[in-house]
């Protein structure tokens, strides 16, 4: 059910007239290629003309319980709890579970919208209270404070 593990790896121009002709390929190639390849195009041509090497490898939709873990920098135990809540969908074509790679990276993305959603209403909290006008030196000095019950 798997892909091969085999890809392809490349590493980045060192030369600015190779970065720049990265950049101009992709918005040309870009413009006529169909919807996944266009995205493709742009991610791996980016990074490259950033110094990023670029790894392409084919991966299977369906993933096992560790890779998917692994795909949300999660245990593996909390991996499974996410699934028996029912937060991400799973099968179970035999004793493993299986995850659509497509469901990982959509609970993915909405748990990091959810974070920033929650970071942006702590700095908009912080900027009411004047919190973001203290000092570090100022803003450790109220977190030691609360440590030791001395807070608000």
């Amino acid at each position: 059910m798997s892909a091969p593990a085999t890809g392809e790896t490349v590493l980045p121009p060192t030369d600015q007239a190779e970065i720049d002709s990265i950049a101009d390929f992709v918005s040309q190639a870009g413009s006529s290629a169909p919807g996944s390849l266009r995205k493709l195009l742009a991610v791996a041509g980016a990074a490259l003309a950033s110094g990023s090497a670029v790894r392409v490898e084919a991966v299977s939709t369906l993933v096992g319980t560790g890779r998917a873990a692994e795909l949300l920098n999660v245990s593996r135990p909390t991996l499974v709890k996410l699934l028996e809540e029912g937060r991400i969908p799973h099968e179970r074509p035999s004793v493993r579970r299986m995850v659509r790679l497509e469901d990982v990276l959509a609970y993915k993305a909405a748990r990091t919208k959810g974070r920033l959603g929650f970071l942006d209403a702590l700095a908009a909290e912080a900027a009411e209270t004047g919190e973001a006008d203290m000092s570090l030196g100022d803003y450790a000095d109220a977190i030691e404070s609360t440590r030791h019950g001395g807070g608000r």
